[in-house]
């Protein structure tokens, strides 16, 4: 696995974010930091069939009191409008967009959840949920769209 890119938040490491790729089946085209320590996005190419894909891995914001959900909507707002820079670019390439939202899927009445929810409907995105190991905290989510 080589390192793709990484962004630290200031001098906190705990909001941070690193995206790893598999030299051996991608090529990495372009990395961008869209939102230092929170958002990257990055553009690779399949070796063996030349398809591109685009990763956005995001880091939300751990707070659920009000500044929390307007830094997450603010934050969503962003991933928004890249994920239409790269649609009109290139209309029909993959997408993924993974990370941690610090969101309660479980719990469709809190604030984060429902914005989460909006932007995934609002994107056409599909919700894919990683189950992690019992040692990890949380649980891990994928959305992706494909084109």
């Amino acid at each position: 696995m080589d390192l793709a890119m990484y962004s630290l938040f200031g001098e906190n490491t705990y909001a941070s974010i690193a995206t790893f790729f598999n030299r051996q089946t991608l090529t990495l085209e372009e990395a961008t930091c869209i939102e230092l320590g929170r958002i990257s996005s990055h553009r690779l190419k399949l070796k063996s069939n030349g398809l591109e894909i685009y990763s956005i891995n995001f880091f939300g914001p751990p707070s659920n009191l009000l500044a929390g959900q307007q830094e997450l909507a603010r934050l969503l707002r962003l991933i928004s409008d890249n994920l239409d820079r790269i649609r009109t670019r290139q209309p029909l390439t993959r997408i993924y967009l993974a990370g941690n939202f610090n969101c309660n899927t479980l719990d469709k009445s809190l604030s984060k959840t429902k914005l989460l929810c909006l932007f995934t409907a609002d994107s056409q995105l599909f919700e894919l949920t990683a189950e992690l190991p019992p040692s990890w905290k949380g649980r891990g989510m994928v959305f992706f769209k494909t084109g």
